[in-house]
């Protein structure tokens, strides 16, 4: 590997500026770390992506990170929530929230588009030199002096560590494995992942039909999928379906949804009502015109390997900087081991959500269309809670506790000094979740 002397030297490299990679620019500038983001494309923030909903959560450490203000600026709240029947048109269900994630946790769930919060993010970062555009990275590579990073311009970047949060398609991923599995060889065969179903979205202009807040949503067998209006009356609409075979595939060649196979699903939904008793149609909705367009894979997967030596993959890609590469390896180790267990519960539970809103099964169908729709609401927003309060927030003196803001249910960090614990806490969603996982699993036994 050439000398960190002939290349560009910092502390850490972050590889991507999306969300996940702007946000740890973010906090390294905050502590007074140095870094360099390396984003593949010309622009941070091009506007392309679709709608996503931000969670308290993660509105809580945006919160530590003084992003929150510029968020809410930005994002919508889901006033009314409409489940549509896909085979009958026929209503299932009324979930609409309004308030009610603000009054459990303190932040409402927040919906906006993707290059919104990357524009958030990226107005709040000062050191803008930091971030370098047209970097797209080839190659990671590391020795006892550091890792190196090499762009496809011929540039190449040098530092103690390496964060790759590159998303899905992952070339920092794609490094890590590979090393790792050079030292062991029982990971392999490790990044085969389950890759069942797929999804299309789109932003269409502002519609007649929709007010800022409106939500509706659609199941059926083997696909889910519905609209909801921002702030701005754009339309953010998505459809997610079962992929035809075969689902077990390497991580690293995750297939790609080509324009006529994005614009082939869609027409799979154009001609659907909107709602029961709408009189207007998706067709409808991306009459007025889309600003974005765009199609992928849902993998499901977390990788056991996140990191190897001086390179770690974060985020998409699997799920105080030393200059000892020893130090280097035990803060990698200590992240994998602290979120890992969570993650991989976390993907678990949204997989089978997944199967549930697209009736995977007869079983799934019942519980999604019978069971779910006459469970309390309260009951159901417990459920949610239960896999929210558990979050980390961000570490050290840097960074308090976030503002004090009323809320009833305590967060795992704080439920000691209200008098509660997280084996309480988990006992309140009991009776949101038995029903379901009863069900789920005793379907499972007799498909």
């Amino acid at each position: 590997m050439a000398s960190l002397e002939q290349i560009e030297k910092t502390q850490v490299i972050i590889v991507g500026g999306g969300i996940s990679g702007l946000t740890r620019a973010l906090m390294l500038e905050q502590l007074g770390i140095s870094y360099l983001l390396l984003e593949a494309y010309s622009s941070l923030t091009k506007p392309v992506g679709a709608l996503i909903a931000l969670n308290p959560n993660g509105l809580r450490i945006l919160d530590q990170l003084g992003v929150l203000p510029d968020i809410n600026a930005v994002a919508t709240p889901l006033l009314r929530h409409v489940v549509i029947d896909g085979e009958s048109g026929k209503r299932i269900a009324d979930w609409s929230f309004p308030g009610y994630m603000r009054v459990r946790h303190g932040y409402e769930t927040a919906f906006q588009a993707r290059h919104e919060v990357v524009v958030a993010l990226e107005q709040n970062i000062k050191s803008k030199e930091s971030l370098r555009v047209g970097k797209r990275v080839v190659t990671v590579n590391q020795d006892e002096m550091g890792a190196t990073v090499h762009c496809e311009d011929g540039s190449r970047y040098g530092a103690q560590m390496v964060v790759g949060a590159d998303g899905v398609h992952s070339v920092v991923r794609r490094e890590v494995l590979k090393m790792a599995k050079e030292k062991d060889a029982k990971l392999e065969g490790a990044d085969i992942i389950r890759c069942e179903y797929g999804t299309v979205f789109a932003i269409a202009n502002p519609s007649e039909h929709l007010q800022p807040g409106d939500g509706y949503s659609f199941q059926r067998n083997s696909c889910n999928g519905g609209v909801v209006c921002g702030r701005d009356g754009r339309n953010y609409l998505f459809y997610h379906f079962r992929r035809p075979g075969p689902y077990d595939v390497p991580v690293e060649k995750l297939p790609r949804m080509s324009a006529t196979e994005v614009e082939e699903r869609w027409a799979e939904i154009l001609p659907r009502r909107v709602s029961e008793s709408a009189n207007f149609t998706y067709a409808d909705l991306l009459s007025a015109g889309t600003t974005s367009k765009g199609g992928s894979v849902l993998p499901h997967f977390t990788l056991p390997k996140w990191y190897n030596g001086r390179i770690m993959a974060m985020g998409d890609a699997v799920h105080n900087p030393s200059g000892q590469k020893k130090a280097v390896e035990e803060i990698f180790a200590a992240v994998e081991q602290e979120r890992m267990p969570r993650v991989t519960g976390l993907v678990q539970e949204s997989q089978e959500l997944q199967y549930t809103f697209s009736w995977d099964t007869w079983w799934y169908k019942i519980v999604a269309k019978y069971l779910l729709p006459r469970m309390n609401k309260s009951k159901i927003a417990d459920a949610s809670s239960s896999s929210i309060v558990g979050a980390v927030t961000l570490k050290g003196d840097r960074w308090e506790v976030p503002h004090p803001r009323d809320h009833i249910v305590p967060w795992d960090d704080e439920a000691f000094g209200k008098g509660s614990t997280s084996i309480s806490r988990s006992l309140q969603a009991v009776a949101a979740i038995i029903t379901i996982t009863c069900a789920v699993v005793w379907g499972k036994r007799n498909q």
